[in-house]
């Protein structure tokens, strides 16, 4: 599968969620307005999350091409004279960049969020905690921080399956919800809880909530967030 844009002599390229979020954010602030790539993953939910968050960016006017592997994507690098690839790129999509020869390459660091913040947010807050899951997290684990936490929400990862999730609702009675498109876009959205735990490292949630009202707390990145919420 192949989705071209006719584009100039500058294209982005990404093959996740997080690296089309860089690119985008990259284009911002970069004016030029070139082309954005994007090879679609295998795993078929974070496939569809990506695809969604190609549409959100094209309905948003961005120059999107969606490619089924890099090697479809190959041909329309060829003779490109810069190539801006996201900090999460994968080696497979480096490698094709590196092969095809362009001029220039760029790195589209880590987002500002500040593409997604100006079209998407700011989101309603309501009271309560919502919780931001991880595949490792024993179900037990989640449901006895769920039912300390009185969390009512749980934002699964797209490598989460059905039956843990359904577990994971029956244990923890808590709403599960599987976002469509990027977990940032789903939060600027809203509505969101006053307080979001991350159970996986998540630390750029923090700067896209900024000034929300939004508490985030990660307790994956060190025990300190635990503690502080089991003292809360």
């Amino acid at each position: 599968m192949a989705v071209g844009v006719a584009g100039g002599t500058g294209i982005a390229v990404a093959d996740s969620v997080r690296g089309l979020l860089e690119v985008l954010e990259w284009g911002e602030r970069d004016g030029s307005g070139c082309e954005v790539a994007v090879v679609l993953p295998w795993h078929a939910r974070t496939r569809e999350r990506v695809w969604c968050t190609a549409r959100l960016a094209r309905n948003e006017g961005m120059p999107v091409g969606l490619y089924g592997s890099p090697l479809a994507l190959a041909p329309r690098l060829a003779g490109v004279e810069r190539v801006v690839v996201g900090a999460s790129c994968s080696r497979a999509l480096r490698l094709l960049v590196a092969t095809v020869g362009a001029r220039n390459v760029v790195e589209a660091r880590g987002p500002g969020h500040g593409w997604v913040r100006r079209r998407f947010g700011p989101p309603e807050v309501l009271s309560g905690t919502d919780l931001v899951g991880a595949p490792g997290v024993p179900v037990d684990e989640v449901a006895a921080l769920a039912h300390r936490l009185n969390a009512e929400r749980y934002f699964a990862h797209p490598r989460e399956s059905d039956q843990r999730l359904r577990r994971l609702a029956a244990r923890a009675g808590m709403d599960v919800v599987r976002p469509e498109a990027a977990l940032e876009t789903e939060l600027l959205l809203g509505p969101v809880a006053s307080r979001l735990v991350t159970l996986r490292p998540e630390p750029a949630l923090a700067s896209l909530l900024t000034g929300t009202g939004v508490d985030v707390v990660d307790v994956a990145a060190s025990r300190d967030g635990l503690l502080r919420l089991l003292r809360g």
